[in-house]
């Protein structure tokens, strides 16, 4: 692994120095591990050179020692000695050199509220293009990298491409040494029953399920191809408040040693309005901290097959033959779930209620429900196994959002829709669900036109 490292010569330093050296090297492979030390002139007066010039001579004498110490460890070290400010020399460097990850000293402060981190530090998270280990409490690290115990890792997980860049980071810690890992989501539980749809009334085949439950698999499901056999545990915690404060609270209670968190990298006024998850962990965390930056190079992903099919009709004749064509073309072994979306309170006459609970209404909105499922078996080629296609229906005021919640409740791959075929005015005027859904949904979307005549 190809490291940039930055000194200061303190003790601190040469700690992270140790770290930096240590996890360069990786099995039998020699590690590389650019040393840095910033040299900021003190005075640009001609009398005051002869002073700078001994000051400056000192810092390469230094340089040179300390290179001298990590190349003992088996890393290749090379010095560099740069003018200007620490920051500026090491994204100057970065953008000269092609380097896997950058390892930097981090100390907390003494005081409640005190800022944690220097300008370095925090300009370095907004503008580095590789990876950054900040680190703190760095004899847990020295022990984990001589061997001596596992590293307890929390990575925070949640779905984006820079959490899935972080996340690809783990198993490259766990091949270096032994690794206890969590994975860590934090979200408002009541907010994703809603996405979900569980605050819905569904009438499905399936069992009932809770969000937590969901949740747990659905990360399960991002993380296994990830981890290629590693053992993990995932936490799923409900906040409400900032996502950072939570995740530092689940750090201290599983008393891990490192945080890893992806960073999108915000602006300083970007910051201000939407607040940073990384920079709140970088500055608070009394444990060593690995930000992966969205900007950072991209790790070969893997690409999930199709695994889970959600194909929604509304029963028309025109939908129907859409859905046969869309469960015709889903790939063996997929699961097919048949979905049409009811509002909980109309009628097949296109009649609406007040009041739910009138016994008849009741009954005949049960038959409905009934028999729309019995229209959704009806679609299910003669032949195909009973486990592979299931049938939902679903009660929601909002067609859309009632294909788009099923669709998160069973974490689909693919939604499959039948257009109307409206062009024109027409499609202005009137709307179109497969457009709600497009607009609204993040998951991919195969839309099936209407057949030719």
């Amino acid at each position: 692994m190809k490291i940039i490292c930055g000194t200061d010569f303190s003790s601190e330093s040469a700690e992270v120095a140790t770290i930096a050296a240590q996890i360069a090297n990786s099995g039998n492979i020699p590690g590389a591990v650019s040393l840095l030390h910033a040299f900021a002139a003190k005075s640009g007066k001609a009398a005051a050179s002869k002073a700078e010039e001994a000051r400056r001579a000192r810092a390469e004498k230094q340089l040179a020692t300390e290179a001298k110490r990590l190349r003992k460890l088996g890393a290749e070290t090379s010095a560099h000695l740069v003018p200007g400010l620490a920051d500026d020399a090491i994204l100057g460097i970065q953008a000269e050199q092609e380097f896997e990850l950058a390892v930097l000293a981090a100390f907390s402060g003494r005081e409640p509220g005190e800022s944690t981190m220097g300008r370095t530090c925090v300009s370095m998270l907004e503008h580095s293009a590789v990876p950054m280990l900040f680190v703190r409490r760095p004899h847990p690290l020295q022990d984990w990298l001589e061997g001596k115990r596992p590293l307890r890792i929390l990575c925070a997980f949640d779905f984006t491409v820079s959490a899935r860049r972080a996340l690809a980071w783990v198993p490259r810690l766990a091949k270096r040494q032994a690794c206890e890992i969590i994975i860590a989501h934090v979200t408002d539980i009541a907010a994703h029953a809603d996405d979900l749809g569980l605050q819905q009334h569904d009438h499905s085949t399936g069992g009932a399920t809770t969000p937590v439950a969901l949740l747990e698999a659905e990360v399960a499901r991002r993380v296994d191809p990830v981890f290629g056999g590693l053992e993990y545990r995932i936490i799923v915690s409900d906040h409400l408040g900032s996502p950072a404060t939570r995740l530092l609270h689940l750090a201290d209670r599983e008393e891990a040693d490192l945080i890893i968190v992806g960073s999108h990298q915000l602006t300083r006024g970007e910051r201000a309005l939407s607040g940073s998850i990384s920079l709140d962990l970088t500055k608070e965390a009394p444990q060593s901290v690995l930000v992966v930056p969205l900007s950072a190079p991209a790790p070969e992903e893997h690409m999930a097959p199709i695994e889970r099919v959600l194909i929604a009709t509304d029963l028309s004749a025109q939908c129907n033959s859409a859905a046969r064509r869309a469960i015709a073309m889903t790939p063996p072994g997929a699961e097919i779930v048949l979905v049409t979306v009811l509002h909980p309170r109309q009628l097949p006459n296109r009649a609406f209620v007040r009041h739910v609970s009138d016994p008849r209404f009741m009954a005949e909105h049960a038959d409905w429900i009934e028999r729309s499922r019995q229209a959704l078996d009806a679609l299910v080629p003669a032949g195909v196994e009973e486990p592979r296609v299931r049938v939902e229906v679903v009660e929601d005021e909002d067609v859309a959002e009632g294909i788009r919640r099923a669709a998160n409740r069973i974490d689909a791959s693919l939604v499959c829709l039948g257009t109307v075929g409206r062009t024109g005015l027409s499609a202005f005027v009137l709307g179109s669900i497969a457009q709600d859904v497009i607009k609204t949904s993040k998951r991919p979307i195969m839309l099936i036109p209407p057949e030719a005549p």
